[in-house]
């Protein structure tokens, strides 16, 4: 199920929209008040692309991390968004001494 021409509101509604918003804010409880143990493997596919697209992967990973969730994610989701997360460095680099 693509949520591309999904209105907000309507993504909003979602599980994995859920499971995103309460594993981004600073109340670590919501996490557990959240859906997370009824996501399928597509639904995380769609939470981890969504963080993605808005450049919270880290962060994501970070809270999913402390909060001893990773095991949750699917092992080609997880290797996915780990691979994500090690990618990120500076965004220009300064040239290479020759």
């Amino acid at each position: 199920m693509s949520l591309e021409g999904v209105p907000f509101a309507e993504r909003a509604r979602t599980p994995e929209a859920q499971v995103l918003l309460a594993a981004l804010h600073q109340d670590p409880a919501r996490l557990d008040a959240s859906p997370i143990d009824t996501l399928t493997p597509a639904q995380w596919e769609r939470l981890v692309s969504v963080a993605r697209e808005q450049r919270v992967r880290v962060l994501l990973m970070r809270r999913l991390h402390q909060e001893d969730r990773l095991g949750d994610i699917p092992s080609n989701t997880l290797a996915s968004l780990r691979a994500d997360c090690r990618c990120r460095g500076p965004r220009s680099r300064p040239p290479a001494d020759t």
